[in-house]
């Protein structure tokens, strides 16, 4: 995007710009995962979030 910013043309993303992203991105989610462990393992007397749950027990989260 900051090609097609600086030249003026549009440029389609490539499988280049891709991996070069991989490379400075980092996860995220690592954060939000851990404060939802702790509403899965206190808040969750009714179920709600049973979905939650199995994913971080899938995962060794939880």
């Amino acid at each position: 995007m900051g090609d097609s910013i600086r030249s003026g043309q549009i440029r389609p993303v490539d499988m280049k710009d891709l991996k070069s992203a991989l490379k400075e991105v980092r996860p995220s989610t690592t954060a939000w995962l851990q404060s939802a462990r702790n509403v899965v393992t206190f808040a969750n007397k009714d179920g709600m979030y049973d979905d939650l749950a199995a994913y971080l027990k899938a995962r060794k989260m939880l």
